[in-house]
């Protein structure tokens, strides 16, 4: 006999409650542990996604209170222009206009020839607009310092255009008609644009 058959009938039950317990023990990690550790592994990743998505959710949640902030900002500054800066009317946008357009023609030395307005309201809109030609005569450094003073002043006033051209007298004086624009509050204001 050789050794390892002399070990084995000699010491038969230990080898077999031995074998016994290996075979349990792969049994239990085949059946039990492997796929326990398995779908540990896979929870993980799960929670890593779910992780991931949460933080996802988190900034779009943050950049979405953000806009929101942004967008209400916003209306409030539009709200704070349309009460601060227009008009409030249609009277008001041609007492105003008049009165500071004058006001630079005189302070530049220019002639006012003729001004005429004319309002326009969208009725899809919450204001009006209030379309102005003026044609002035003077000189060009004064034309250029009246329109520079046009645009850099406080008013609402857009200029849509511009046309220079020589003067009829044979002196050095220039016509300038521009055609300007000023927006006023006109909600519920229908009845206030005639007259």
């Amino acid at each position: 006999m050789t050794l390892l058959r002399r070990v084995l009938a000699e010491k038969r039950l230990p080898v077999l409650l031995v074998a016994a317990t290996l075979a349990v023990d792969a049994a239990l990690y085949a059946l039990v542990v492997y796929p326990w550790s398995r779908a540990l592994a896979a929870a993980e990743q799960r929670a890593a996604r779910a992780a991931v998505a949460r933080d996802d959710a988190r900034r779009s949640l943050a950049a979405a209170e953000a806009a929101l902030a942004g967008t209400t900002e916003a209306a409030e500054a539009v709200e704070a222009f349309h009460l601060d800066v227009l008009p409030l009317d249609l009277a008001d946008a041609r007492a105003r206009t008049s009165l500071r357009l004058a006001e630079l023609a005189a302070q530049h030395g220019l002639v006012l020839e003729q001004r005429s307005m004319m309002p326009e309201r969208d009725e899809a809109s919450r204001l009006g607009r209030l379309r102005m030609t003026m044609r002035l005569e003077g000189e060009y450094r004064d034309l250029r310092r009246f329109v520079y003073a046009l645009e850099t002043g406080a008013e609402f006033i857009v200029i849509e255009e511009i046309v220079l051209r020589d003067g009829d007298r044979d002196d050095a004086a220039q016509v300038l008609t521009i055609g300007l624009a000023t927006y006023y509050g006109a909600e519920g204001r229908a009845g206030s644009e005639e007259g």
